[in-house]
């Protein structure tokens, strides 16, 4: 008697439309960062590689500068946090900073990194950065 193996197929996560909470990532999805609010206009981000965010200072080895945002009033270090794709997955990292990153409400400590969902409010010292993932 013979076995025949099935291989399940992974569905595509693109088919599926992005509901709050997810933390995978699809091909096509983008990362959508609203700075004081979730309804600000979004900076649209390319995570292609691993993404710096910080004051951005002129000079400054900062991807995702947010000197226009009042991040210095608001207690951003100049390289304060890092978003980066792992396995599918964003996360994000607190470089250390002084006023510390935290995600909803919990504070990372330095070095650490957590997943950032679709939805989740991020505070890097007190400046607040909602989270959406689209495609």
């Amino acid at each position: 008697m013979s076995t025949t193996t099935l291989r399940l197929l992974e569905p595509d996560i693109d088919d599926f439309p992005i509901r709050c909470g997810t933390a995978s990532l699809g091909r096509n999805t983008k990362i959508q960062l609203c700075i004081g609010s979730p309804h600000s206009n979004p900076l649209v981000i390319d995570l292609t590689h691993r993404q710096v965010i910080g004051r951005g200072e002129e000079a400054s080895d900062v991807d995702i500068k947010l000197s226009p945002f009042e991040a210095v009033q608001n207690g951003v270090s100049r390289r304060h946090a890092a978003l980066e794709v792992i396995n599918k997955t964003l996360t994000i990292s607190d470089l250390g900073s002084t006023n510390g990153t935290f995600i909803n409400g919990q504070q990372i400590p330095a070095g650490n990194r957590r997943v950032v969902r679709d939805g989740d409010e991020l505070h890097l010292g007190s400046l607040a950065i909602y989270v959406f993932y689209s495609r």
